[in-house]
């Protein structure tokens, strides 16, 4: 057996901490109180376990060296034995029932059983009291004595037995010896317990041993039929892939053959061909020699054709020529015309554009065509009506100069009134009622004359008109008295 490592999670006033085992021997130099014979106990402890007495009013081991700020107590141990390395896992609390226990190999990560809790004694082949009194000795307990254990492996078991000066010692051994086969520990259990427990674990496995080998037969059975079922399947994918292969190759083959039958086929009609045209029989060498120049100049005919087709127009363009000329192609006297023409229409589409009418006019115009909707005016009608707007004209003129006489004479007529009533009701009543009557003869000329220009005719050499100037005449008085 030989110690790799180990990792104290807590185990006293150690805390966290690991330590690195070399080949030899191995000192630990650290100042008092450090937990030098703490890291011994503990070492014992990963072989051994905690001893648990709930009887002892001493402080054990467990209470001595639990973490004193109520951490985790316990750690893991690596190490050698039978050519395999371990890892040696165990966690202590109160009571022994609080215990863990666990043994990984390193070497596949995986918990194992190759050795059980009672580590130490079958590692070492020595209890827990032999191991303290051989392999492992703490402080202040340096002696010589010997246990049964030892007496045993030294082969001095007479000594141990035949004693009678020592029968009490002798009782007392014999009870602790009968505490270590008797005892009930989940840590450190005796090894009758141990053996009785494996004797049960047997005896289950010996009752099912039947039912397990029955429950084998009728798997290895239906194994065997499953396997001569994967055979059968697999000669019949065997079978069926072999004839697929076949198959395959077959319409390989058979591809192969109708293209190759299918250019025999194509070689005989052009031969078939060939010899229709050549049934008067082949042409000779200057025949040969004129088709090849026929040739020459098809293939260059067909390149200048490909030159010309790039030069050509859109198909669009084409299209608009074809509708315009249809099958007639215009000669050059056409085009000559056809030219001028256009150069023509271009003048004319110039002078439009400078003589586009003004949008004051475009209004005029569309208000003329609202009106003359129904009928344009021809040219006769046009001219008489530009005679009456003329006419027209000419009469609102006479009409405002007119009414500028009238306002002027009845200025007058006003002012004579405010004249005539200033004066003496007796004496110049004679003289207003002349100078009325004159106002009056004035007025009434002056309406005449311009009822002659509004009318053009001469109302002195009508007697209608006559009349009416009277009246109008007495009107203008009345207006005017």
């Amino acid at each position: 057996m030989k110690l790799i490592s180990c990792y104290i999670t807590g185990f006293g006033t150690i805390k966290e901490w690991s330590y690195d085992f070399s080949d030899g021997m191995n000192a630990l130099c650290q100042e008092n109180g450090w937990g030098k014979t703490t890291f011994s106990v503990f070492l014992k402890a990963m072989f051994y376990g905690m001893d648990y007495s709930a009887r002892t009013k001493m402080l054990t081991e467990r209470k001595h060296y639990m973490p004193w700020d109520g951490g985790v107590c316990g750690g893991y141990l690596i190490f050698e034995a039978e050519g395999k390395r371990y890892r040696v896992e165990r966690s202590f609390g109160k009571t022994d029932k609080d215990d863990t226990f666990t043994l990984i190999d390193t070497n596949t990560g995986a918990a194992c059983d190759d050795f059980s809790q009672n580590l130490g004694e079958e590692l070492f082949q020595v209890d827990r009291d032999s191991f303290e009194k051989s392999i492992f000795i703490p402080q202040a307990s340096v002696s010589t004595a010997m246990t049964d254990s030892l007496n045993a492996k030294m082969g001095n078991l007479a000594s141990a037995k035949d004693d009678i000066n020592n029968f009490d010692e002798a009782l007392n051994r014999v009870s602790e010896v009968r505490k270590n086969y008797t005892r009930r520990s989940k840590v450190n259990n005796g090894k009758i317990n141990v053996i009785k427990e494996e004797i049960s674990r047997c005896s289950e496995v010996i009752d099912k041993k039947a039912a397990i080998l029955d429950g084998y037969r009728k798997q290895f059975d239906k194994l065997e039929e499953k396997k001569k079922s994967l055979n059968w399947m697999e000669a019949e994918k065997n079978r069926i892939t072999e004839a697929i292969r076949t198959q395959s190759k077959r319409e390989q083959d058979m591809g192969a053959y109708r293209q190759q039958k299918e250019f025999l086929e194509k070689q005989q009609e052009e031969m078939n061909v060939l010899d229709d045209f050549f049934a008067t029989g082949l042409p000779s060498e200057e025949e040969h020699a004129k088709l090849e120049d026929v040739e020459r100049q098809y293939d260059m005919s067909r390149r200048t054709e490909k030159d010309l087709a790039i030069k050509l127009p859109p198909e669009q363009q084409i299209k608009k020529w074809e509708d315009l000329f249809g099958d007639q192609v215009p000669d050059e006297e056409d085009l000559s015309k056809w030219k001028d023409m256009s150069v023509r229409v271009q003048e004319l589409r110039m002078q439009g554009e400078h003589s586009k009418l003004s949008e004051e006019a475009t209004a005029q115009l569309d208000q003329l065509k609202y009106f003359f909707a129904n009928k344009v005016p021809t040219e006769e009608e046009l001219s008489q009506i530009e005679k009456d707007v003329v006419e027209l004209s000419r009469l609102d003129g006479r009409i405002v100069e007119q009414d500028e006489n009238y306002r002027n004479i009845k200025a007058r007529v006003d002012m004579a009134q405010k004249t005539g009533r200033s004066m003496d009701n007796g004496a110049n009543y004679t003289t207003y009622g002349t100078r009325n009557d004159s106002i009056g003869t004035t007025l009434g000329q002056d309406l005449e004359d311009t009822w002659d220009d509004l009318t053009g005719q001469d109302r002195k050499t009508n007697d209608k008109d006559s009349k009416a100037g009277s009246k109008t005449e007495n009107n203008t008085n009345k207006v005017v008295d």
